[in-house]
């Protein structure tokens, strides 16, 4: 049983260097592209049946529909997955326990699990399992629509989609 992380695919937002939180900005052309670049890479994972959860920012459900489409998934949407994205009395610890949460609880039982978020709850949920400086050192080589293969105890491997 693995987990799969990917964040969502560059935004109007990122494009344009500023944070968006909650404000639901659309992926760009590359944004669309590498939404693309990730779905057509993604059966390459060997999906074992499989769960698709994203959040309900449009950014990540666009990037989740175009992996759902390649892996004949049904995503589904769960706001836990949003956790610290513009919530500033949120920390770090109780994001990541949030995004932890939802995984736990939408993991297929004997399947793989597939998350679409942004950077934030990704690092949270990533200081959950590996601690706050390793979280930050995996974000920080972590671009948009990359995926992190989380299985065990390993270290995760990264799936870069540029």
């Amino acid at each position: 049983m693995r987990i799969f992380i990917v964040r969502h695919g560059e935004s109007e937002a990122n494009a344009a260097g500023t944070f968006e939180g909650y404000a639901d900005a659309a992926l760009t052309t590359l944004g669309r592209a590498q939404a693309a670049q990730i779905a057509q890479r993604a059966p390459a994972w060997r999906i074992q049946s499989a769960r698709l959860i994203t959040s309900p920012m449009q950014r990540a459900r666009h990037t989740a529909d175009a992996i759902a489409a390649a892996l004949l998934l049904t995503p589904q949407i769960d706001a836990r997955l949003v956790a610290g994205e513009g919530r500033v009395k949120l920390d770090l610890n109780e994001a990541g326990r949030e995004v932890a949460g939802a995984i736990d609880e939408m993991r297929p039982p004997g399947g793989d699990l597939i998350a679409v978020s942004h950077r934030f709850p990704i690092r949270a949920y990533l200081s959950v399992l590996y601690g706050a400086d390793e979280a930050m050192a995996i974000v920080e080589r972590f671009g948009n629509c990359d995926a992190l293969e989380i299985s065990g105890a390993a270290a995760p491997i990264h799936h870069r989609v540029s």
